[in-house]
């Protein structure tokens, strides 16, 4: 929490809208995946509420991006 003052928002992506990519570091599993984003969306909910910015359910890159500029 002590590195806070360095952020000026945190961005939570929706579980789900982006495909799930097998990289050798995460789980390809979809419902441990959910136990995850789930356990960090509380975290992050009662820790750092302030900055938090929730992305809607965007697929495209340009949608995406388009959003994250319009928090700038």
């Amino acid at each position: 929490s002590a590195h806070l003052i360095h952020y000026d928002h945190i961005l939570v992506l929706p579980w789900g809208v982006l495909p799930i990519e097998t990289d050798g570091v995460r789980s390809a599993n979809q419902w441990t995946q959910l136990r995850y984003q789930a356990l960090l969306e509380g975290l992050l909910s009662r820790e750092v509420r302030s900055k938090l910015r929730w992305m809607p359910d965007l697929t495209s890159l340009d949608s995406r991006m388009l959003w994250v500029e319009g928090l700038l």
